[in-house]
């Protein structure tokens, strides 16, 4: 069973850390807008695609996800001390980080949500059981600051999306509670993050709707914004954002909200909405603090 950790104490974090548009640059620089370091990932011919899809920040390290189809993307752990991107263990698609460090991934292939240490040895793994329900194929995932809770976006047999929600102590995906659903060709789910106060933020789009990114490609139109108690399920808020998420995370702490769009912006807030600012004003498709 996976124990809980100690969670910081909030404190606007002093950097951040992004993946440029051309899905191969790494940076890390101040709120303050000063660079401190950047880094390129590098060609892994045969082990899938070698383009940045997602950074999620560690103490002295990023871990910085690739993709594509056919095969899952490789992933790599930029030594901030060094400047070495070192290869990591493929255990799925690194979603999210808790405050000691450990990372949650997911494994659509493998119908499976998972938990590894930084250098990726599967710590624990949930899938859908053997006598479960139908399966569902988890496509995003986040977890809360301490460890103890973890939602989830997938895809369940009958072609929706829903996003669930489940404790870490569970056994399987079949103790996750579902806490909305939509239409996989309609509005849906997307985006989970998870705050100091287990409560779920994640966004409402519409794949009828695309919308352009600084990549180049084309993500669905966000229409609405949601955070729900993690246990119960409540709608508790219904913050508004300003353009297509991408991307969104909170710090260590889980005070602080880091969101990029799909026009390449960074912007921050906390949870209360009682500050905010632009860490970017173009060029991002994810970060992280």
């Amino acid at each position: 069973m996976l124990g809980t950790v100690p969670v910081p104490s909030p404190g606007l974090p002093v950097r951040w850390v992004g993946a440029k548009a051309d899905q191969v640059t790494v940076t890390v620089q101040t709120v303050e807008g000063d660079q401190i370091a950047e880094g390129a990932v590098p060609v892994v011919s045969g082990e899938g695609g070698t383009a940045v899809s997602k950074v999620v920040a560690q103490d002295s390290a990023v871990v910085v996800d690739t993709c594509c189809e056919p095969a899952p993307g490789v992933w790599f752990r930029w030594m901030l001390d060094t400047g070495e991107m070192v290869k990591g263990r493929w255990f799925g698609q690194v979603d999210d980080v808790d405050a000691a460090g450990r990372l949650l991934a997911v494994d659509p292939n493998g119908f499976v949500v998972r938990v590894a240490t930084p250098e990726g040895d599967v710590l624990a793994e949930w899938g859908s059981g053997d006598e479960g329900p139908p399966e569902v194929a988890p496509e995003d995932a986040a977890w809360s600051p301490d460890g103890s809770l973890i939602a989830f976006v997938g895809t369940d047999a009958g072609g929706e999306v829903i996003l669930a929600v489940f404790d870490a102590a569970a056994v399987d995906l079949r103790e996750a509670v579902v806490v909305d659903r939509g239409s996989s060709d309609g509005v849906h789910p997307a985006s989970p993050t998870v705050d100091r106060r287990g409560r779920v933020w994640y966004v409402l789009v519409d794949e009828s709707s695309q919308v352009p990114t600084a990549a180049g490609g084309l993500v669905p139109e966000t229409v609405g914004g949601r955070v729900v108690d993690g246990r119960t399920g409540e709608v508790v808020d219904q913050p508004a954002y300003d353009g297509s998420v991408v991307d969104q995370s909170f710090d260590a702490s889980g005070s602080y909200l880091i969101v990029t769009y799909a026009d390449g912006r960074v912007v921050w807030r906390t949870i209360d909405g009682t500050g905010s600012g632009t860490l970017a004003d173009d060029g991002y498709i994810s970060a992280d603090w």
